[in-house]
This record gives structure tokens, C-alpha cells and sequence, in this order.
């Protein structure tokens, strides 16, 4: 009896694992018996995910276990999907928006330095 008991309890134990979805910021594939992080450069937005998802371009997951990818800010881009973290513009060119997966060219008779956000009227 006592035997019958203990497998009755493993059984209910499992089944409780089992029908528990991974939290958001983590995913399970089939069979798993835990939850993973996702990765910096991905996340899952929900609860249950069965795999994480890359950021999109213009925007980066510094971290593991995001929920949410965050955008680039002005002054910096994010070229590729999957991203940890944005670059600075380079010199002569910006961005004036967040989210940008590219740098703008500064127009003629017009300059920027590293991480500009805008350009401004070059020096006499």
C-alpha cells in the first residue's frame, strides 16, 4: 500500500511539472523537464514559448531571460537580428530616431562626431 502511494505521488508531481509553462523571458522544447533562459540577443515575450525569438534589426537584449528587446537609441544602430548590444554612429554620420538598423550620411558642408544624433554646420 505504502508503495502504491509513493508512485500515486510521483505521478502527481510530474503531472504538475509537466502542465507548467516556462515563464516569459524562458522557453522548453519538447520533453524538457526544466526551463532555459533565453539567450542575450533573443527573447519571449509570453509565458509557454517553445523557443526564443531573435531581436529584430534596430533594436538589442542586452541580458538573458528578456521578455522584451529594446530600441537602439539615437546616436546608435543595430544593423543585424540578434543583437546584444547597438553601435555608435561613426564620425560624419547619425541617427535621429530610435530603432534604426542603419546611419545617415551628414548632407555637404555638414559634420558629426562619434554617436551624433544630428549634424551640425562644419567649423570656418
Amino acid at each position: 500500500m505504502m508503495i502504491l502511494l509513493q508512485i500515486l505521488l510521483h505521478l502527481s508531481l510530474l503531472s504538475l511539472v509537466s502542465s507548467s509553462e516556462c515563464p516569459a523571458g524562458k522557453y522548453s522544447s519538447g520533453g524538457a523537464t526544466a526551463c532555459n533562459e533565453c539567450i542575450p540577443g533573443t527573447y519571449a515575450a509570453t509565458s509557454g514559448a517553445t523557443a526564443c525569438v531573435n531581436c529584430a534589426a534596430g533594436t538589442y537584449a542586452a541580458t538573458s531571460g528578456a521578455t522584451v528587446c529594446k530600441q537602439c537609441t539615437e546616436g546608435t544602430f543595430g544593423a543585424e537580428v540578434g543583437m546584444t548590444a547597438c553601435v555608435k554612429c561613426a564620425a560624419g554620420k547619425y541617427t535621429d530616431n530610435s530603432g534604426l538598423s542603419v546611419c545617415m550620411t551628414c548632407p555637404s558642408g555638414k559634420s558629426s562626431k562619434l554617436g551624433a544624433s544630428g549634424c551640425g554646420t562644419c567649423p570656418a
